[in-house]
């Protein structure tokens, strides 16, 4: 037998870390809190694995603390929810797989209790085997719809509006004969709206970012997912998310006073919350250059700043005395002030936020008119 056919049946043990995690949930002597299901049943758990792997759970559990308390064991108490619901909830947290018949019998119990203690992949699970157990039919559209808008169920919504859209002439023709009390107006609107997008729904279940809000609840998921990034949410929420964590490949600047600055910029680097986008070298007052485009973003600020600078200086982030922070500047210039090189810019704060496709206004620094920016991005990152 040679060496390659040996190694590939060579034991590859599997990490037993997770079942250590597991079992700690019938642990009967580490535990710090207790849970008081209803007065019917107790839970065991612990402080640090909620606050890892459930942290709004382990705020509940905080806010029922008594500060003056000194016992070791926290007793929290939790209403109106079954027991074997929430022992099945505990066990998902802890790293365990809910079994398939328990899920076709209880998704709705299961979508409420992730909901209600902010378990949102959960949450998501029940959602998909609730659509799975129980058909959309003209009976019960309704109580499904509003159930779907209320616990945020993006994709049960969608199949409601998959539904309304399949059968419009009777779906409508049901509202108008039932009495639906203050939401006869709000499930029209939506059933016509809906309608109207009927066409782009059908053809359209790609990844160009210009398009996201005709992606599928399914699709948007999933690319989501592929980011690291919370799948639970309304489909407007699941959008937004997207949207910023699209890639900006490219941006394309119009209609600035200053013409040498329009053009195609191309992504060039990335580095701490600072990405630079370059357009190729022109000859600028005699001299050649390059226009350079700088992203900032953190916490606080979300900024886009626009600059001319000579070709052959390297691009750096600079904080001058007296000017405005964080835009590329050339180290090697020497006197010359950062607010000459300094064009246009976009300022502001954690509310002001640029759209991740689309257009958005710059505000002028330079010479006018203002340019607008445009976005080519990569929602996969690809």
């Amino acid at each position: 037998m040679s060496n390659q056919n040996a190694n590939r049946d060579l034991y590859i043990p599997r990490n037993p870390c997770l079942q250590g995690i597991l079992n700690l949930l019938h642990d009967v002597e580490s535990f710090d809190i207790l849970f008081d299901v209803d007065g019917k049943e107790k839970f065991h758990a612990h402080k640090l694995i909620l606050k890892g792997c459930a942290p709004s759970l382990a705020e509940y559990c905080d806010s029922c603390a008594d500060l003056t308390s000194e016992q070791p064991v926290l007793v929290v108490p939790v209403k109106n929810i079954e027991p074997d619901v929430f022992r099945h909830l505990l066990h998902y947290v802890y790293g365990g797989t809910i079994p398939r018949d328990f899920l076709e019998q209880n998704s709705k119990y299961l979508i409420d209790a992730a909901d209600r203690f902010g378990l949102g992949h959960l949450k998501v699970l029940a959602e998909t085997w609730y659509i799975k157990s129980i058909a959309i039919t003209m009976d019960n559209f309704a109580a499904m719809f509003y159930f779907a808008d209320t616990k945020k169920c993006a994709l049960l919504k969608e199949r409601v509006m998959d539904f309304l859209i399949d059968n419009d002439t009777d779906v409508l023709k049901k509202l108008t004969e039932q009495e639906v009390p203050q939401s006869q107006t709000m499930m029209t609107d939506i059933l016509t709206a809906v309608a109207r997008g009927k066409r782009k729904r059908e053809q359209y279940e790609g990844n160009d970012p210009e398009k996201i809000g005709l992606m599928s609840v399914n699709s948007m998921r999933k690319m989501l997912d592929q980011r690291g990034l919370g799948v639970d949410g309304t489909r407007e929420m699941l959008i937004e998310a997207l949207e910023k964590s699209v890639d900006i490949n490219e941006v394309i600047v119009e209609g600035a006073g200053i013409p040498e600055v329009n053009g195609v910029y191309e992504r060039l680097r990335s580095q701490d919350g600072d990405t630079f986008y370059q357009k190729p070298t022109f000859h600028y007052r005699g001299v050649d250059s390059n226009a350079v485009l700088h992203h900032n973003q953190n916490e606080n600020h979300n900024q886009w700043y626009i600059s001319i600078l000579p070709a052959d200086r390297q691009v750096i982030v600079c904080l001058a005395s007296g000017s405005s922070p964080h835009f590329p500047i050339d180290r090697q210039v020497g006197n010359v002030n950062p607010e000459d090189m300094l064009l246009y810019k976009v300022k502001g704060n954690s509310d002001v936020t640029i759209p991740a496709t689309g257009r958005s206004k710059v505000i002028k620094v330079g010479a006018g008119p203002a340019p607008t920016i445009r976005f080519k991005a990569n929602v996969l990152g690809d």
